[in-house]
């Protein structure tokens, strides 16, 4: 039988393996409006979904399923390796974090995420294989690319980590997830720095901030706080924490500047 054919097969029993498994596979994050900061700067966009990390091994099962198959006969072999602790978040950024604590020491892990009702075609690698790395003490962190896409759409599934044992893929850690992505929601930011130019003309106000260089614009419902009442009190070298919405064309709308 082909691995395509063996996943259909397999599909049924890891839903229902996953459904049984649900008081130790969600995360307290379902759904929840959480901060995910994007690669490479200060800026935190919202919308975020966390699940723990459990060992496949620990998982509650349906009666009969075969030893060794929790996740049904597409997932073997399962694993053995040992976790204190572990996390998996999906952003609207499109970034997934995963952590791992009290891992098998000096190993790398590759994350997958796979959709509930999509077949085989719903599992994704995330980042790259290989992309959580451990240190000595068994923990690791990667930010790992997350293919999820523009308009009203529900994730619903489950994050597998696994790790290569000599030619063997062997599944170790698995968590649910459930992240809404909803059109009308606009991603939040609150970026700190000091304002290096000022823009002011008839149809737009802006400034840009250092030193990630983003420019933040601003409207007529931007409110001011601290040591600045109005967008003229603005001063180059001036430092603000600005609070704000990601427009649907990625402009940074300011709702908030607290001057200090």
């Amino acid at each position: 039988m082909t691995r395509s054919k063996t996943w259909m097969v397999a599909l049924p029993a890891l839903l229902f393996a996953c459904c049984l498994a649900a008081p130790k596979l969600w995360g307290d994050g379902r759904g929840q409006e959480n901060s995910v900061g994007r690669p490479g700067s200060a800026l935190a966009f919202g919308a975020s979904a966390t699940a723990s990390l459990v060992p496949v091994t620990s998982l509650n099962v349906p009666s009969g399923t075969p030893a060794g198959q929790p996740l049904g006969p597409a997932f073997v072999p399962t694993g053995t390796d040992p976790l204190q602790s572990g996390s998996a978040s999906l952003g609207r950024d499109s970034m997934a974090h995963i952590d791992l604590n009290g891992a098998s020491p000096n190993q790398t892990y590759s994350a997958y995420f796979c959709r509930f009702g999509f077949g085989p075609t719903g599992c994704v690698l995330l980042g790259q294989a290989g992309g959580i790395s451990t240190d000595s003490s068994g923990n690791g962190h990667a930010t790992l690319a997350f293919p999820a896409t523009a308009g009203s759409e529900d994730w619903s599934g489950l994050v597998l980590i696994a790790r290569t044992i000599g030619t063997a893929t062997t599944y170790e850690y698995a968590g649910a997830v459930q992240l809404s992505i909803s059109p009308t929601a606009q991603p939040s930011f609150e970026i700190q720095g000091q304002i290096s130019s000022i823009t002011s003309t008839a149809t737009t106000e802006s400034f840009v901030i250092s030193p990630l260089a983003e420019v933040i614009t601003t409207d007529s419902s931007t409110m001011y706080q601290g040591t600045v009442h109005s967008f003229t009190g603005l001063m180059v070298g001036m430092q603000v924490t600005v609070k704000g919405v990601v427009l649907s064309d990625g402009t940074l709308l300011a709702t908030d500047v607290i001057g200090h």
